[in-house]
């Protein structure tokens, strides 16, 4: 089989129009927190060099923190939607269990490690 006959140019702009449709939320989302954790490096730096140095890495270790929150979040509620929608009940409550149970015990765990 040739790659090409298997995926048609058209079924690449196809799929890339509709990732785009659904995606585009979530970079616009992105972006900003990116800009607001710019402009607060940029702030901490009129403080100090000190200050600005702890700060910005913070503001990595939070972004990607987000970032983990955020794909997790959209995920579940893909998930959770999809299930939903299919009607079936089982797989439904398996997932909303799931997803309730996963994100108490890590509430739990990074609530005791963040505490002093």
């Amino acid at each position: 089989m040739d790659f090409h006959t298997v995926i048609g140019k058209s079924d690449i702009k196809t799929f890339l129009r509709e990732s785009w449709s659904i995606s585009w939320p979530m970079t616009l989302i992105m972006f900003f927190e990116f800009m607001t954790g710019l402009v607060d490096v940029y702030i901490a730096g009129k403080v100090g060099k000190e200050i600005q140095a702890a700060y910005g890495f913070i503001i990595q270790l939070y972004f990607v923190f987000i970032i983990v929150g955020n794909a997790l979040t959209v995920g579940s509620v893909s998930i959770i939607s999809r299930l939903f929608t299919a009607g079936n009940k089982d797989d439904l409550t398996e997932a909303i269990y799931s997803t309730l149970s996963i994100t108490i015990i890590a509430g739990f765990i990074l609530g005791i490690g963040a505490s002093p």
